[in-house]
C-alpha cells in the first residue's frame, strides 16, 4: 500500500569503501528513517583489500518536497544524482541575508560542479555557504555574504566525500575530528547560572548569564518567564543564545534539533536562516515590531516595557565558526551589528 503512495523518484549513487565504512548502511537506513524507499539498481564490490565498490540506488519519495529532504541529508553521507546537472545558484537579497533553499557545508572535502566541471570547495569549514566567483567555489560564513553573491542553493550539483572508517584505528581515533574534539572541550565546562552583578553605584541588579544550552534544554520558557515576570535586570551570553532562542521560535528547532531532542531534516540551517531574517529586519527589535518574532528570551529583554525603548539590557559576544583560513577579518558578531 506504502508504495503505491510513493510518487516521486531518484537515482543515486556512491563509490568506495562502502562496506568497510558502512556507509551504505547508512544511507539505506537514513531512507527508511525518513519513510522513503530504495531499490538497489547495481552493486559492485570491490575484490581486493584497496579495491572500491560502486552501488547505485533508486530512492522514492512521497512527493518531490519528501524526496528533497531525503537527497539532502543523502548528500551529506556521499551521495549524488547520477545525472548531475551544474549546482543551481541563488542571489543573496542583501548582506548576511541568505536566499532560501541553500547549501549548508559540512566539515568534509566538497565538491560544485560548474558549467560542466567540477570545482573543489576552498576554506571548507561546517555551516557555511558556498559562494561561486569567476569558476572558484569558495566556502563563506554567513557574516562574509554580500548583496548580489551567487549562492549554491540545493544539493543539486553538490559532492561530498565523507570520511571512510580506516581498516586499521586507535582507540584514540575519534578525537583527531576536530569538531568532536572542540564539542568535548565544551561539555567539560562547568555549566552557567545566574550570577549577581554589582552595580557601579553600590546598588545589587539581578544578572543572567548564559549559554546556549538553556535553548537546547528546553529551558529557555522559563528565562523568558523570568525577565517578564521583572526577576532579571542584565543579561550577559554569548550570540549563540540569541541565535538559538530566535531559532526556536521561528522554526520550532534548537542547532536544527526539536523539542523532543529529535534531529530535523535540513534544521542544521535553521541557525543561519534566524540570523539572515533578523538581518533582513535590521535588527531585533524590527523583527519584533514586523511581527516575525513573538515570544522567547530576546523577545522579553527587548519588550519588556514597551517597544519603545529595551528595560532588559543585554551584552552578546562571541565569534562564526570558519574565520580561520580565509585571510578575512572577522565582523563584529552579528548580535551587536544588530541591535546596539
Amino acid at each position: 500500500m506504502k508504495s503505491e503512495l510513493m510518487t516521486e523518484i531518484a537515482d543515486i549513487e556512491m563509490e568506495g569503501h562502502l562496506i568497510d565504512s558502512q556507509m551504505l548502511t547508512r544511507v539505506l537506513d537514513k531512507i527508511m528513517d525518513m519513510g522513503g524507499e530504495f531499490e538497489i539498481k547495481s552493486f559492485l564490490i570491490g575484490q581486493k583489500k584497496n579495491d572500491t565498490s560502486y552501488v547505485q540506488v533508486t530512492v522514492t519519495g512521497e512527493d518531490a518536497a519528501h524526496l528533497d529532504r531525503i537527497l539532502l541529508e543523502l548528500n551529506a553521507l556521499g551521495a549524488q544524482l547520477v545525472e548531475m546537472e551544474d549546482a543551481r545558484l541563488g542571489t543573496a537579497p542583501g548582506d548576511m541575508v541568505v536566499p532560501r533553499g541553500f547549501y549548508s557545508t559540512t566539515n568534509h572535502p566538497t565538491y560544485v560542479r560548474y558549467q560542466g566541471s567540477w570545482a573543489e570547495v576552498e576554506h571548507n569549514h561546517m555551516d557555511c555557504l558556498i559562494v561561486l566567483e569567476d569558476g572558484r567555489a569558495v566556502c563563506t560564513p554567513i557574516g562574509h555574504i554580500k548583496k548580489g553573491d551567487n549562492v549554491v542553493i540545493g544539493t543539486s550539483g553538490v559532492k561530498v566525500v565523507p570520511p571512510e572508517r580506516p581498516r586499521e584505528k586507535t582507540f584514540f581515533g575519534f578525537m583527531s575530528n576536530e569538531v568532536l574534539f572542540g564539542e568535548a572541550q565544551r561539555r567539560t565546562r562547568p555549566p552557567a547560572g545566574p550570577r549577581d552583578c554589582q552595580h557601579k553605584e553600590g546598588r545589587r541588579k539581578d544578572c543572567s548569564r548564559l549559554r546556549a544550552a538553556v535553548v537546547h534544554t528546553g529551558a529557555a520558557p522559563s528565562l523568558a518567564k523570568l525577565i517578564r515576570d521583572g526577576y532579571v535586570d542584565v543579561l550577559l551570553a554569548g550570540n549563540a543564545v540569541a541565535v538559538h532562542d530566535i531559532e526556536r521560535q521561528l522554526f520550532g528547532t534548537s542547532l536544527g534539533m526539536n523539542c523532543s531532542g529529535n534531529a530535523i531534516s535540513g534544521g542544521h540551517r535553521n541557525h543561519l536562516y534566524a540570523i539572515s531574517e533578523i538581518m533582513a529586519s535590521g535588527s531585533i527589535k524590527n523583527a519584533i515590531l514586523e511581527g516575525k518574532l513573538k515570544g522567547g528570551v530576546m523577545y522579553e529583554a527587548v519588550m519588556k516595557v514597551s517597544p519603545s525603548f529595551w528595560r532588559v539590557p543585554f551584552a552578546m559576544t562571541g565569534r562564526f565558526r570558519g574565520y580561520h583560513g580565509h585571510g578575512k577579518k572577522p565582523r563584529m558578531p552579528w548580535i551587536k551589528r544588530c541591535v546596539v
